[in-house]
């Protein structure tokens, strides 16, 4: 079976029902059984919504609701890719997570993650808003296992150079030597 994941609490921005969406046009274009995990708390009442949509459009069997989880590293692993539709998302969390564990991302291209997703290289950008977009990329991914492979491999990688502690420590030890150097004390030498 084909897991594809949802991790994120369940608001408008986080845009759950176009994560909905892209599961139903993989569901109609894949022949191969797939599960659609939902993991989140539901803050603004999605869950009762979609649902009410899955059963409406014949995919409820497809949706599993599993709930805010900690940790969340081993159900992230466990899925063979993650789908991110929020939109206007400075960095989105589990997206890092994700690609950290060797979980191949498909993401919207808005906010911070075309920071985090590299197209084609580290995972795959969709169009903000597109659940065909989403669901084009996620079926890439599930279609070509070297694909996948690659991708998870290089974006697990990046993430452990990107967001290491030594990376951390030298970019924040920059930005102090940029603000010394234009720091002025009053009275000082002139």
């Amino acid at each position: 079976r084909n897991w594809l994941v949802f991790f994120g609490n369940l608001t408008v921005q986080k845009r759950p029902m176009i994560f909905l969406s892209a599961a139903a046009k993989m569901i109609k274009d894949h022949p191969g059984p797939l599960c659609f995990p939902v993991f989140g708390d539901d803050r603004d009442g999605f869950q009762s919504k979609m649902m009410a949509e899955a059963q409406q459009i014949g995919i409820a069997e497809h949706i599993r609701f599993l709930g805010f989880r900690v940790p969340v590293e081993p159900w992230i692993a466990g899925c063979d890719a993650m789908m991110a539709p929020q939109i206007n998302e400075a960095h989105g969390r589990s997206i890092v997570e994700a690609m950290l564990v060797g979980t191949p991302v498909v993401v919207s291209d808005s906010g911070g993650h075309g920071e985090l997703v590299e197209h084609g290289i580290t995972g795959f950008l969709a169009a903000a808003e597109s659940a065909t977009g989403l669901a084009d990329h996620a079926l890439a991914i599930l279609a070509n296992d070297d694909l996948a492979a690659k991708i998870a491999n290089r974006a697990k990688e990046m993430i452990k150079q990107k967001f290491s502690v030594a990376s951390n420590q030298a970019i924040m030890s920059e930005i102090y030597q940029q603000l010394a150097g234009e720091a002025h004390i009053p009275g000082g030498d002139e």
